[in-house]
């Protein structure tokens, strides 16, 4: 009896580990999505300010759609996590910044104003911007990876445990 409720709860405890290992690694995917649209977002401006062609902006416009999506999702995905929430309260107001730059740049591009558009670009304000994003996710990332590792380890000793467990129910009976 004690060997199939060890039995038991191991398996419970290694189908915990599992979702947690899933739930580590859509955290991953979900934050480099977030990554990918900020750039999107970074570089279709600059494309834009070089080109003056009107297609650079579709990416601008289809990251901008899609960024909160992603963005909902990761935040959904770590609210047991305080310190990831805080990360990513910073990470909005960075993604919304260099929103808020790439609209302007963009309006002031439209306008003809390229002497303030070239001293925005001058004080690279969107690359430090996409700078700071960069190492925030890489720090979210790090601190997920981290997480999965541990969450792995943990996994990998369990089965083996439930096996041996298994392997003694076995000779026993």
């Amino acid at each position: 009896m004690a060997a199939g409720m060890h039995t038991y709860k191991t398996a419970l405890a290694v189908k915990e580990t599992e979702k947690w290992v899933q739930h580590t690694r859509e955290v991953l995917f979900e934050s480099g999505e977030v990554l990918s649209k900020a750039q999107d977002i970074v570089l279709s401006t600059r494309g834009y300010i070089i080109t003056d062609d009107p297609p650079f902006l579709q990416p601008f416009i289809d990251a901008t759609k899609d960024i909160d999506n992603h963005f909902e999702n990761i935040s959904n995905l770590t609210t047991v996590n305080i310190q990831q929430l805080q990360k990513l309260d910073t990470l909005k107001k960075l993604i919304n910044e260099a929103i808020k730059l790439s609209v302007r740049i963009i309006k002031l591009k439209k306008q003809k104003k390229f002497v303030t558009v070239q001293q925005l670009v001058i004080v690279r304000q969107g690359e430090i911007c996409m700078d700071e994003i960069r190492t925030l996710i890489q720090t979210i990332q790090a601190e997920e990876r981290i997480s999965l590792k541990l969450l792995k380890k943990a996994y990998a000793d369990k089965p083996s445990k439930f096996n041996a467990m298994g392997l003694t129910v076995g000779i026993l009976c």
